[in-house]
């Protein structure tokens, strides 16, 4: 500020503080005194609204010694009359509110005063998978009683809104509580479902078929063409080599076998890793080593070794001839024939 001829400045700091949450209990039946026929069900609920994000804590006790938690309590009358109370606290926030309802346990038969006659659809626990949807209902007895509201809760979060059904989309796996609550300034109904979402079951593994040859085929060459049949988009291997697989799931490739009995795997994998094998059984009948054909065309003996043996004899027979030639020159003979060439 100034007048004209001084001046001052003055400097706030200004802390920003979250705003205020105000949590709100609401306590039903909305009365202090609880008539309840000897064996039967009166149920007790709380309802807290402007909850969101915070630590609710509902602790019940009856007469005196726990009795459970959360918003819900299911009360069966003992089989004795008398009285009993139970109360409720409810905490969160650094905040807490308390409520007792005195119940009197009557012999005479009769009807729960406080409690409204809902059925609740489906029945639990209930399963379900992935992507799949499931409405949950309540149904009276009988004409809907005046000023009913209708609450339902998702683990304890508010969803839906006031009306008889909630349907409920599960999109992630894991178990759930889905709660109703009905109720007037004086009864109440309520019901929860526990729901364990599934994941979406597995599709069927690959397939993979040798088609050709038969299994127990043996053959005379060391390679041999194999065909066959596999899921389309598998990824197939033969062997451990790669191996296309046409559109209409069909392969074909040639193996390699040594000598003997060999076996040709085939596997086919899908995008999830599920795997699928199949086996043939191919026998390889190798010639004998240093042949070039059948071993009963040459006695036994390789070829090589018999074109030794006819060459020796030839030249032997020469000789022989020509001793004979030279003999019957010196005898004076004639000479019959004519060496043959070796």
């Amino acid at each position: 500020m100034t007048n004209g001829q001084f001046e001052r400045n003055h400097t706030w700091t200004v802390h920003i503080l979250p705003k205020p949450v105000f949590w709100v209990a609401k306590f039903y039946p909305a009365v202090e005194a609880v008539e309840v026929p000897v064996t039967l069900h009166q149920q007790f609920y709380v309802a807290v609204a402007n909850a969101s994000g915070i630590g609710i804590a509902i602790n019940w006790t009856l007469d005196g010694a726990a009795a459970g938690q959360g918003n819900l309590f299911d009360y069966e009358a003992p089989g004795a009359a008398g009285f009993h109370t139970l109360s409720v606290s409810v905490e969160g926030a650094g905040e807490r509110a308390d409520f007792s309802w005195t119940i009197e346990v009557v012999a005479e038969p009769g009807t729960v005063l406080h409690q409204l006659d809902v059925t609740f659809e489906p029945s639990s626990p209930l399963n379900m998978t992935i992507g799949t949807e499931q409405t949950f209902t309540g149904t009276f007895a009988g004409p809907a009683p005046p000023d009913v509201v209708w609450e339902w809760r998702l683990d304890g979060a508010p969803v839906g809104g006031n009306a008889a059904s909630y349907s409920y989309r599960a999109e992630t796996a894991g178990r759930f509580t889905v709660s109703a609550f009905v109720h007037n300034a004086t009864a109440l109904a309520a019901h929860s479902w526990t729901v364990t979402v599934l994941p979406p079951p597995l599709p069927p593994p690959p397939a993979v078929a040798f088609t050709q040859p038969a299994d127990g085929t043996t053959v005379a060459s060391s390679r041999v063409r194999v065909d066959g049949t596999a899921t389309p988009g598998s990824t197939l291997t033969v062997n451990g080599l790669r191996v296309d697989v046409s559109s209409g799931g069909v392969f074909t490739t040639e193996v390699t076998l040594h000598p003997g009995a060999n076996q040709v795997v085939a596997t086919a994998r899908d995008g999830i890793g599920q795997t699928t094998t199949a086996t043939l059984n191919v026998t390889y009948d190798a010639p004998p080593t240093g042949t070039t054909g059948p071993p009963e065309a040459t006695g036994g003996l390789p070829m090589a070794a018999l074109a030794l043996v006819l060459a020796g004899a030839a030249g032997a027979f020469a000789l022989l001839w020509y001793r004979e030639r030279s003999r019957r020159r010196e005898l004076g003979m004639a000479e019959e024939g004519a060496p043959p060439h070796a």
